[in-house]
């Protein structure tokens, strides 16, 4: 809930999961009027994600959670729409006081984004869980975590370091510090190797899993059923996962009629991560990737070019990875953002 970081409208892979995420809303839309939803979410200062939900869909009700006083005080400033409301609590104070907070937009269904930026990880899963134990049919909940194993100690990693050559005491160590950070979350499986940056995600989806079955103990039939898991680096490495209460017997039925059971960007599990690592792009370099699009990228997954595809541009040292760089773009394509210089 910080103003401090960089404002997320700057941030092209956070730019891209938010544009996903909306996407994803898109086909849930489908069978339950998003409109109709109150969204609770971290405005921050700038409240971006705020317009950008209200701009798809036209929700009327609105909620940003902001727990510094001189945020929530420039919220009021730069508050976009009528309908948004700014209140100075928690995501904590929102769950304890989630009945009257309900009674007072009168009970409409819930889109909430629990978006964390530190690492406190044991106390935003057990909001999670508090939060799951609370929802009800078709209301949606979606969670972001900073997933960057260095803070658990010891170096940055550069991003061409081999990771299997830590110290025996730096990764020992790191165990012992994510074991005390996510407690009874931690998986009984887990590893030193899984503290690696590739794979630190997977192990924070496990844990989020573990805490919706329990948030889930006492509601017989039903299931928070995940339709979608991003990984991203942000400032920091970044998971979200977006999640959708329903009754058991009718996940399928819903899988089916949204459209995402067949969608790009839908896991629909709690393994399956899918991750966002685009290029920084010119103008013109954007365009030329764009004329390679159909035409020299495979028909079932356009984002895999031909063997016989030569770039007439280097993205990276190597032309394989340049290769790799210009089909991360292609995946992303329509949802890749372009800054222009504005005069006001």
């Amino acid at each position: 809930m910080s103003g401090e970081k960089v404002p997320y409208h700057l941030r092209q892979n956070k730019f891209i999961e938010r544009e996903l995420f909306i996407d994803l809303l898109g086909q849930v839309d489908r069978r339950n009027p998003i409109s109709e939803y109150l969204y609770v979410g971290f405005g921050g200062a700038y409240l971006e994600d705020f317009k950008i939900l209200h701009s798809a869909f036209g929700n009327k009700s609105m909620l940003s959670l902001e727990q510094l006083p001189w945020i929530h005080e420039r919220q009021q400033f730069n508050l976009p729409y009528g309908c948004v409301t700014c209140t100075n609590k928690t995501s904590g104070d929102f769950i304890d006081e989630f009945a009257d907070i309900l009674n007072e937009f009168k009970t409409p269904p819930l889109l909430v984004w629990l978006d964390y930026a530190d690492t406190d990880w044991r106390s935003q899963l057990n909001e999670y869980v508090a939060l799951s134990s609370k929802l009800r049919k078709g209301d949606i909940l979606k969670i972001t975590l900073n997933v960057n194993p260095a803070t658990l100690g010891g170096r940055d990693l550069a991003e061409n370091d081999d990771e299997d050559a830590l110290a025996e005491n730096l990764r020992q160590k790191r165990l012992e510090t994510v074991t005390e950070k996510l407690g009874e979350f931690l998986p009984n499986e887990a590893t030193q190797s899984d503290l690696q940056t590739k794979r630190f995600p997977a192990l924070m989806l496990k844990a989020l899993r573990a805490a919706a079955f329990r948030g889930l103990s006492g509601s017989i039939g039903m299931d928070l059923h995940p339709i979608s898991a991003v990984t991203y680096s942000d400032t920091h490495k970044m998971l979200t996962v977006t999640a959708i209460m329903l009754e058991k017997n009718e996940v399928q039925e819903f899988l089916i009629t949204t459209g995402l059971k067949t969608h790009d960007f839908t896991t629909n599990n709690w393994n399956d991560i899918i991750e966002i690592d685009v290029p920084y792009l010119s103008v013109r370099e954007k365009m030329y990737l764009d004329t390679v699009l159909f035409k020299r990228t495979k028909k079932k997954i356009v984002s895999k070019l031909k063997n016989s595809t030569r770039l007439k541009i280097r993205l990276a040292p190597s032309v394989e990875g340049t290769r790799k760089k210009a089909e991360e773009y292609m995946k992303f394509y329509r949802y890749y953002p372009h800054y222009h210089r504005i005069h006001y």
